[in-house]
């Protein structure tokens, strides 16, 4: 391809495609501070003038020197691509935080009881009642009755079939019964059990 329509194509990349970067590089040396924007300006600007120089250089004299101007867009292309990139890679992050903000339990039942158990079941129970997971205490007997499990703790009394495949990937149902660990944010599907917060 011929410098002169080098030239012509790379002018396009360079005040077109890449006057982003100009624009950003401006406003961060106003401000008196240099970033990514500056160093991509000084580099491809550098690449660009050098070679409209020696092009021009080389018409008047007949001593042609090579020119860089595809190192220049290619400079462009490449901080663009990856900055494509980055946008792609923060949106499946942000999607991943979302799943997990959904596995994030519902408002459970408390069942307050004189911390007595007799054969598995809470005795000298006082009363119950529908709390937000986030005030959950260590110690608090938490009634599970066909839902996500809140926090992690131990079957204290009941039994049920939990789906953990959340934690390790397997759909097949798990029996929770007395004294069974149970973690947070893996299912209920059958059955009810107090689940005391155990950390």
């Amino acid at each position: 391809m011929g410098d002169w329509l080098k030239w012509a194509l790379v002018t396009v990349v360079q005040f077109v495609i890449g006057k982003r970067f100009y624009v950003a590089a401006g406003r961060a040396l106003r401000n008196g501070s240099t970033n990514m924007d500056v160093l991509v300006v000084v580099g491809t600007t550098a690449c660009y003038v050098y070679s409209v120089y020696a092009l021009l250089y080389g018409a008047i004299s007949g001593f042609w020197s090579p020119t860089y101007f595809e190192t220049s867009a290619m400079l462009i292309t490449f901080v663009l691509l990856g900055e494509y990139l980055e946008t792609l890679a923060t949106g499946k992050t942000s999607d991943a935080i979302k799943k997990l903000v959904e596995l994030t339990p519902v408002p459970t039942r408390f069942c307050r009881s004189e911390m007595r158990y007799t054969t598995g079941k809470c005795g000298g129970v006082i009363g119950q009642r529908e709390i937000d997971a986030l005030l959950i205490q260590p110690g608090d007997v938490l009634k599970v009755p066909g839902a996500k499990v809140p926090v992690d703790g131990v079957v204290t009394w009941g039994s049920n079939h939990v789906n953990k495949s959340m934690v390790t990937g397997e759909s097949v149902l798990v029996l929770k019964e007395v004294n069974s660990v149970v973690i947070g944010g893996t299912i209920n599907l059958h059955g009810s059990c107090h689940d005391p917060k155990s950390n």
